[in-house]
């Protein structure tokens, strides 16, 4: 992902930043969706979404990881 990640902040995951990655792995982006969706109901310590309260969007965030 792009920019430095901090200890005490959550990162925005965008799509378009796994575009190679979709092509490496031949998965479409709805794919990626739903496993990205699948995830923060799974781990909502790892990942968690936001929907738009003005568009359809989601938004992804990464969350902090626990230290060691």
């Amino acid at each position: 992902m792009r920019g430095a990640r901090h200890r005490d902040k959550e990162v925005e995951l965008y799509l378009s930043y796994l575009d190679l990655i979709r092509l490496t792995i031949q998965r479409t982006n709805t794919w990626i969706e739903t496993e990205l969706q699948q995830l923060a109901a799974d781990q909502p310590d790892v990942l968690r979404t936001e929907r738009s309260e003005y568009s359809d969007a989601v938004f992804y965030y990464a969350r902090q990881l626990p230290e060691n």
